[in-house]
């Protein structure tokens, strides 16, 4: 299960839509998982794949904030346990500054500080839920 979640600012006004977060199961097969995936992460996903290392994997989009610029943006992420009990999760950097990208709930969201003006004042809602 997963939801579709929009986010505005009450003091500006700035929006972000068709954030998702939840189950990724609905894409189907490997293969149209590692279709969706974000270059470089599908290459590296694929090696390891190919390498007969993988005892499980969990697939999941995420919200994720940038602690520079405080983008916000959705993303499929995979993680895999390998064959040797690590555990291998996919990266995401921001488009706008290149920083790492902290995963974050909705719950963190709501109340955070705007990516436009600054103002603690981002409000968080649930639009569309899937299976």
């Amino acid at each position: 299960m997963g939801r579709t979640y929009a986010v505005h600012c009450a003091a500006c006004g700035w929006r972000a839509s068709g954030l998702r977060r939840g189950s990724a199961d609905a894409l189907g097969s490997l293969e149209i998982v590692l279709g969706a995936l974000e270059e470089p992460n599908r290459d590296e996903i694929r090696d390891l794949l190919d390498g007969d290392r993988v005892a499980s994997r969990e697939c999941a989009f995420g919200l994720y904030r940038c602690p520079r610029c405080r983008a916000l943006s959705s993303h499929l992420n995979v993680r895999l346990r390998l064959t040797d009990s690590t555990l291998h999760e996919t990266r995401f950097f921001c488009r706008f500054c290149s920083g790492p990208l902290d995963e974050v709930t909705p719950d963190q969201v709501h109340g955070a500080t705007c990516p436009s003006c600054g103002q603690p004042a981002l409000a968080c809602e649930a639009v569309v839920s899937w299976d």
